[in-house]
């Protein structure tokens, strides 16, 4: 099983392009976990705090704590979620559980979810 398809640092985790590089490299299971935003959309997003995986949209750091569930999804889509990674994953937004499900079938590969709240 591979996690949030982090087969290599450099990709931004739960994207198009870790889900692929997974099955890529041949795992045939991978984890999301799950957060549910304020206004009731599941995205699939590791940790708590959205700043070790987004930046603001110019590039610069967060400066301040993000959480996650704390956030609407219009709101976690005000920020860039591939800069950080590298300029060809600009302008991602936050991954959606059912676009990561949706790859996830479309690559054959098995599916474990770890919810991130109570």
């Amino acid at each position: 099983m591979c996690r949030d398809g982090r087969v290599t640092p450099n990709i931004p985790p739960n994207s198009k392009y870790a889900i692929r590089a997974t099955a890529e490299n041949q795992y045939d299971k991978i984890r999301f976990s799950v957060t549910k935003t304020t206004d009731g959309e599941y995205v699939a997003v590791h940790d708590v705090v959205i700043n070790y995986l987004a930046v603001n949209m110019d590039g610069t750091t967060i400066s301040e704590t993000i959480r996650t569930a704390e956030c609407s999804l219009a709101q976690l889509n005000e920020y860039d979620w591939g800069l950080k990674f590298g300029d060809e994953y600009k302008g991602l937004k936050v991954p959606m559980l059912d676009d990561c499900l949706r790859l996830a079938a479309m690559y054959n590969l098995g599916v474990a979810l770890d919810f991130k709240w109570t």
